[in-house]
This record gives structure tokens, C-alpha cells and sequence, in this order.
């Protein structure tokens, strides 16, 4: 619909016509606006208010969309977490350094916010609530490809590997600089890290250990 506004002249223009979007660009526009916002200003920027303001729509679109601040959280989560997995599971058909790999999963899910958005979610979410069905898909091709890159078909001790590095990523996107702290650094080097956790996890870069 396009509609007019008056100069101060008193001249009739025609305004801009408003975009018109799909439901699904909508909510692509909407989750790209709050994951901005986890980056910038943690889990307190993603209200509905402020993604609204930066995505250019009304507050009614987003409750429209999402229903309220923890729905909009909750589907962020799931989007970054397939994006995440979908990125891993592309690593592993190719040819990348398993140290790359890992350092992917660090910088995802510690400098991107994922981290703490995970914990919101684990804290907030019923016990019985599984993640939506493209979620569980993606970590089964995960564990498959997985096993196929590093010619390990314990399924059990693949799943322990893949624990303990998304819990020791979480732990540190969690804790920030507060844990280092303890150790008596002033931060810990993500990369190092990365790097050290799979010399512990590989063995010549082709076995889960």
C-alpha cells in the first residue's frame, strides 16, 4: 500500500511503499537482528523490543512471530545451533585440520554468544524437551561423519568427545575471563586451547582417543 504525506510547502509526495515481506523473511530479518544483538550486547539485548527497533518492525510483528522474548530466544538458539552443526559436518567431508575444526567450535559458540544462549536455554527449557527433529538430524549425521573422518566407529566414545568439547566451550563462552582469573591468567587463548584439546582428543589427526 502506498501512501502520502504532505510538504512543508503543502505539496502531496507518495511515500515510500512498505516492503512486504514472507512470514519466513520476516523471522529470518528478525533472528538476524537478535543474533546481532547477542554479539553485541549479550542474552539482555535479545528483548523483543530492541530486536524489533533494530529490525525495522514493529513490536506486534515480533510477538506475531515469535510469541514472546523466550520463543524469539528459544529459535535463535535452534537457528545458530543447526547453523553450527551444519558448518561442522561440512568440515568434516572436507579436507580441514581437525585443530581448525575445533577452533571453529570455540569462536561459534564463545565469541558468537551461543554459549551463554545454551545455558539460558538449559536453564529456562523443561527436562523433556528434546531440540526440534533438523537438530537431532544434524548431530546423528555429526557423530556418522565423525566416525567416518577419524576411522572410529565407537558411536559412545565419539559422543563422549564431542561432550566434552562443546562442554569445555560452553564453559568458557559461560565464565568469560572469570575463570582464568582462578587459574591466574588474565585470559585464556581460545586458540591454544582449541589446539590443545585436540593433541589431547586425536591421535595422528586420524583416531578419536
Amino acid at each position: 500500500m502506498t501512501t502520502t504525506r504532505t510538504t512543508s510547502a503543502g505539496s502531496r509526495t507518495a511515500a515510500k511503499p512498505r516492503k512486504r515481506r514472507t512470514p519466513e523473511e520476516a523471522r529470518s530479518v528478525i533472528l538476524d537482528a537478535a543474533e546481532a544483538r547477542l554479539q553485541k550486547l549479550g542474552l539482555e539485548g535479545l528483548n523483543v523490543v530492541g530486536v524489533a527497533e533494530d529490525a525495522g518492525l514493529s513490536h506486534a510483528s515480533v510477538i506475531h512471530h515469535f510469541g514472546n522474548t523466550a520463543g524469539m530466544r528459544q529459535a535463535l538458539g535452534e537457528r545458530m545451533t543447526q547453523a553450527l552443526l551444519s558448518d561442522l559436518v561440512g568440515a568434516l567431508k572436507s579436507d580441514t585440520q581437525p585443530q581448525k575444526i575445533l577452533a571453529a567450535v570455540f569462536h561459534a559458540m564463545v565469541g558468537g554468544g551461543h554459549a551463554k544462549l545454551l545455558a539460558w536455554r538449559a536453564l529456562n527449557d523443561s527436562d523433556s524437551e528434546l531440540p526440534d527433529e533438523a537438530v537431532q538430524r544434524l548431530f546423528k549425521e555429526l557423530i556418522r561423519r565423525t566416525g567416518e573422518r577419524f576411522g572410529q566407529q565407537d558411536a559412545t566414545l565419539i559422543r563422549n568427545n564431542l561432550l566434552l568439547i562443546a562442554s569445555s566451550a560452553i564453559g568458557l563462552g559461560i565464565s568469560g575471563n572469570a575463570l582464568p582469573a582462578l587459574l591466574g591468567v588474565d585470559e585464556i587463548d581460545n586458540n591454544e586451547f582449541a589446539d590443545w584439546l585436540a593433541h589431547l582428543l586425536l591421535d595422528d589427526d586420524k583416531t578419536c582417543t
